[in-house]
């Protein structure tokens, strides 16, 4: 193994935002996908290990349902959208804001 296989440079970022949650099925392949570091694995294992993978959890579920909120600005309480207005693209500053704090973070 060379110093330069170890010390690989990114050349792609890889976002992978996580969907709904099913916990305790007893089948291992739902269980290795509900995982965020296996998910990671996975992702890399796709791309590449030249990539940063960068896995995403929703910060909100409504029971087993993913809601990502910070996508969209009107949701209810069981985070189904009310409305969406793309003035501003508003979802995607979300998702390059995100990478940004994510690459500030490395």
């Amino acid at each position: 193994m060379t110093l330069n296989s170890i010390l690989q440079v990114p050349i792609a970022n890889a976002i992978f935002f996580c969907g709904d949650r099913v916990e305790r099925t007893g089948n291992p392949v739902i269980e290795k996908l509900s995982d965020l570091q296996k998910l990671s694995e996975i992702v890399v294992s796709k791309f590449g290990s030249s990539i940063n993978a960068w896995v995403i959890e929703a910060s909100v579920f409504n029971g087993p349902f993913t809601v990502y909120k910070d996508f969209i600005s009107s949701v209810n309480q069981y985070g189904e959208p009310g409305s969406y207005n793309p003035i501003g693209f508003p979802a995607s500053i979300s998702t390059a804001s995100l990478l940004s704090n994510c690459i500030e973070e490395v």
